[in-house]
């Protein structure tokens, strides 16, 4: 998983830079996948794989969870192939690097470009919460035997210690993502002043992850 999340992320980094159009335009939409693209691809697929794969061997164990590893690595590709597929289709996201609402509803930002990159963005979270429970679970239970919690590895430390910062950080972002798109495709308000919604709630949820 490490080796395919780093050769993934590099691909969308290609295929990005070679996209046709406006010069400027192109870089802004590079600008608003790069922190998707380094952050929930590369830096966090190719640290939570090793993390898995270390943890497993200096705990001697197997994989703790068979189907898990399996799921995370299939939405990681899945939310990769969102977010190559909107260069290739020509509808790169265009709603700047924070995504504020009212800019990313429907009336600001029609077509498909910022659905590509909420899809992309929620399936690449959720893996980040799959692998997050995988290694809590590692270290919280099933340590080697005799391996005291102050004889644990400074790298397993700190792997644990992200995975439950993870745990608090995702969640909020998945859902302010889901209501989002419910906004753009289906009607909703959540973030529709003037049906009673909040624009100001995707920003709370944005920065609570951030």
């Amino acid at each position: 998983m490490t080796v395919s999340a780093f050769a993934a992320a590099w691909f969308l980094h290609l295929l990005a830079a070679a996209s046709p159009g406006p010069t400027i335009l192109m870089a802004a939409r590079t600008g608003v996948t790069a922190g998707a693209r380094a952050g929930a691809m590369m830096a966090l697929g190719c640290a939570i794989g090793a993390a898995i794969w270390a943890m497993a061997a200096w705990f001697g164990l197997a994989l703790l969870f068979q189907v898990a590893p399996a799921l995370l690595w299939g939405l990681k590709v899945a939310g990769g192939l969102f977010l190559i597929s909107s260069f290739v289709v020509g509808a790169a996201p265009d709603s700047g690097w924070f995504a504020y609402v009212p800019l990313t509803t429907d009336e600001f930002s029609p077509g498909l470009n910022l659905d590509f990159w909420l899809l992309g963005v929620t399936m690449l979270e959720v893996a980040g919460i799959v692998a997050a429970i995988e290694i809590i679970a590692l270290v919280g239970r099933f340590r080697a035997v005799g391996m005291a919690v102050s004889r644990i590895p400074v790298f397993v430390w700190a792997s644990f210690v992200a995975s439950v910062m993870i745990l608090f950080a995702f969640p909020p972002l998945v859902a302010g993502t889901i209501l989002l798109e419910l906004d753009r495709k289906i009607g909703t308000t959540f973030y529709d002043a003037a049906a009673g919604g909040d624009p100001l709630l995707w920003q709370h949820l944005f920065w609570w992850f951030g």
